[in-house]
């Protein structure tokens, strides 16, 4: 196999990943300007949220399949060698593996993996009980606020932590 297609398959996972971490920050990027200096806390359009998917896409697509071009460029440039080399994939291997990390940090600081952070599970506790606010000092306890945003319960974290 020429080594400018092996280039493109050893980088297309780790440049999916990229693709998709850089769509994701760009999206929310431009979702939080337009917020504060176009929309902000009026009704969107219905356009933004039908173009939406259709705009992440295209970011997606458009960083994949220039990191897949530059892996094709640098595998042509080497075949002129006669062997591979295995930094390169080296490379691949750990970028992917730092790639899936990073992901995987960010999913447990906000605590769709493993333990949810105290913070989440006041608020989630005040919300099913229907209070209209909570706060979690640092204390250890939950605070739970009324419609009148006067306290109306205050709870120990152990206690939720128990439940």
């Amino acid at each position: 196999m020429k080594q400018r297609y092996l280039y493109v398959l050893m980088y297309a996972v780790p440049a999916l990943i990229f693709s998709a971490i850089f769509m994701v920050v760009v999206t929310g990027a431009i979702a939080g300007a337009v917020w504060i200096f176009v929309y902000g806390d009026n009704p969107w359009p219905s356009f933004v949220y039908r173009y939406s998917p259709i705009f992440m896409a295209a970011v997606l697509a458009i960083v994949w399949l220039t990191l897949l071009s530059a892996a094709f460029t640098l595998g042509k440039r080497h075949e002129s060698h006669a062997s591979f080399n295995m930094k390169h994939a080296y490379f691949s291997a750990g970028s992917t593996a730092a790639l899936v990390l990073l992901v995987f940090l960010n999913q447990q600081s906000v605590g769709n993996i493993g333990p949810k952070p105290d913070v989440l599970v006041c608020s989630g506790f005040c919300t099913a009980s229907n209070f209209s606010a909570s706060r979690f000092p640092q204390d250890g306890t939950c605070r739970c606020y009324g419609p009148s945003g006067s306290e109306a319960l205050n709870i120990s974290m152990s206690l939720l932590r128990s439940k």
